[in-house]
C-alpha cells in the first residue's frame, strides 16, 4: 500500500520505567469514518527507510476514538480512514503522552488540528504562520507556477528562525540536503540529543554524504584527474574507464526516469557518429534496478557503450560518488591524458560545441 503522508502529528516522549502507554485521541466534529486503520513502526527504523507493516483497525463508535501506543521507544504512527489511505495523519508517539487530534467538519484527516505537547505546539505554530502567509497579499500575487517555490522558501525561513525547537528538526528531515547542510550545525545540542535524536542522526548522515559529493563535484568541475571505475555492460562484461586512456571519453550520467536525459539522446548520437573514432561515449545508468535499465535498452538500443551503476555500492568505484553527481543528466569530457576538461549539469547543446572544439574537427 502506498501511503501518502499529508497531515503531521507528533507525540513526544521516551518511555520511563513507570510511564504508561501513550495515547492518541481522535475527536470528530463532523463527518467520521466507521473504521480507522493504524500502522505503528519504530521512528529510528522509519528514518532509516525501514518499513514495518502492522495494520490495526479501530471501530469509530462515537465522536472519538483512542489509539493506545505501548512501546519502549518513540513510534511513527500512521492513521487513516479505512479505504482512504491517501487522507492520513502521522503521529510520533511515546509512552506516557496524551495528544488530542481534532478532525473538523470536512472529515479530512490531513487538515486536522492537534494539541498536547510543546513539540506539537511548535508544529501548529508553523501551520498557523503558513496560513497567515497564504492569506497575505504577497502570496496571492505570486503566479501559481511559483507557489510551490514560495512555500519552500517560507518553510526554509521558518526553520532557520526556530533551530532551537524540535519542530524545526522534524521539518528539516523532509527538506533538501543542500539546505540541511547549511543549517544542521546550528541545531541546538538539546534538540539534537533529545527525543528526535534518530531524526538528527539520519539528517547528519545525509549531510555528510552531500558535503562529500559536493566537494568532489567542485573538484571535478575545476578539472583534475578522472577517477577510475569498473562497471558492467548489459551482458555482464566488466569495463573500466582506464581501458580508454589515450582517447577522449564522454561520460553521460542518466536514468530511464529522466525525461531530459532521454530527450538529449539524439544529439548525443549525432556527436558519437561524428567523433566516435576519437571519443568513446559511455552512458552511465543510475537506475536503481538493473532490470529496468536492461529492459529499456532492449527496446531502445543505442550505439554507445552502456554501463550500469549499482546504487548500493558506497565505495569510490561508484562514479556518482567519486564524480559528485547529484543531478541528471550530467556530462563530462575526459582528455586522452585522463583529465576532466568539461563538466556540464543538465541538457545543454553548447556542451557538444565545446567538446567538438576541444577534440578538434
Amino acid at each position: 500500500m502506498n501511503i501518502k503522508l499529508l497531515g503531521v502529528v507528533l507525540l513526544s516522549a521516551g518511555c520511563g520505567l513507570t510511564a504508561g502507554a501513550g495515547e492518541l485521541r481522535i475527536v470528530f466534529e463532523g463527518n467520521r469514518p466507521d473504521t480507522i486503520v493504524v500502522n505503528a513502526e519504530s521512528l529510528a527504523e522509519r528514518v532509516r527507510n525501514v518499513t514495518r507493516l502492522d495494520y490495526r483497525k479501530y471501530a469509530v463508535e462515537g465522536n472519538s476514538v483512542s489509539v493506545p501506543v505501548d512501546d519502549s521507544e518513540l513510534m511513527y504512527v500512521s492513521v487513516w480512514p479505512l479505504d482512504q489511505e491517501y487522507d492520513n495523519l502521522i503521529a510520533l508517539v511515546g509512552c506516557g503522552d496524551s495528544v488530542t487530534v481534532t478532525v473538523g467538519d470536512s472529515g479530512r484527516f490531513d487538515v486536522a488540528s492537534f494539541a498536547g505537547t510543546p513539540l506539537m505546539d511548535g508544529l501548529m505554530d508553523f501551520r498557523n504562520a503558513l496560513d497567515v502567509y497564504k492569506g497575505s497579499e504577497e502570496y496571492k500575487s505570486i503566479p501559481t507556477v511559483n507557489s510551490l517555490a514560495a512555500f519552500v522558501g517560507f518553510k526554509k525561513d521558518y526553520v532557520s528562525r526556530h533551530l532551537d525547537e524540535e519542530s524545526a528538526l522534524w521539518m528539516l528531515w523532509s527538506m533538501p540536503d543542500e539546505f540541511c547542510s547549511a543549517v544542521i550545525d546550528s541545531i541546538g545540542e538539546g534538540v539534537a540529543q533529545g527525543q528526535l535524536q534518530p531524526v538528527y542522526e539520519a539528517i547528519k548522515d545525509r549531510v555528510d554524504d552531500f558535503r562529500s559529493r559536493d566537494a568532489k563535484k567542485k573538484r571535478n568541475q575545476a578539472g583534475g584527474s578522472a577517477p577510475d571505475f569498473t562497471l558492467c555492460d548489459p551482458t555482464g562484461r566488466e569495463v573500466s574507464l582506464s581501458h580508454f586512456r589515450g582517447k577522449w571519453v564522454l561520460l553521460d550520467f542518466w536514468a530511464t526516469w529522466c525525461k531530459w536525459c532521454i530527450k538529449g539522446f539524439p544529439e548525443l548520437e549525432t556527436f558519437r557518429q561524428k567523433f566516435g573514432e576519437r571519443c568513446v561515449v559511455i552512458g552511465l545508468s543510475a537506475d536503481y534496478h538493473r532490470e529496468t535499465w536492461v529492459e529499456y535498452l532492449s527496446v531502445h538500443p543505442s550505439e554507445w557503450l552502456n554501463l550500469w551503476i549499482d546504487a548500493t555500492d558506497k565505495s569510490e568505484n561508484n562514479p556518482t560518488r567519486s564524480y559528485g553527481i547529484d543531478s541528471f543528466p550530467t556530462k563530462l569530457l575526459i582528455s586522452p591524458e585522463g583529465k576532466i576538461i568539461l563538466y556540464e549539469v543538465g541538457e545543454n547543446p553548447a556542451f557538444y560545441e565545446k567538446a567538438a572544439s576541444l577534440i578538434g574537427e
